[in-house]
């Protein structure tokens, strides 16, 4: 995966919540960042830089990791 673009497992890692959140929040969430594509199987993911610049407007802090 291109280091730009996040999968549930990732985005969930980086924000320090579960891969079931992550999925709640781009299920429910109106300002979540739109997926960037989805694979076979409907798996999603989404560019990095939206989702910190998501976190930050909202005030989260990203995992160092």
């Amino acid at each position: 995966m291109p280091d730009n673009l996040l999968n549930a497992a990732e985005v969930a890692e980086l924000l320090g919540v579960t891969r079931r959140y992550v999925n709640r929040l781009a299920n429910e969430a109106e300002d979540f960042p739109a997926t960037a594509a989805v694979f076979p199987g409907g798996r999603r993911v989404w560019r990095r830089s939206a989702v910190e610049r998501w976190a930050k407007k909202r005030g989260r802090e990203l995992s160092s990791s």
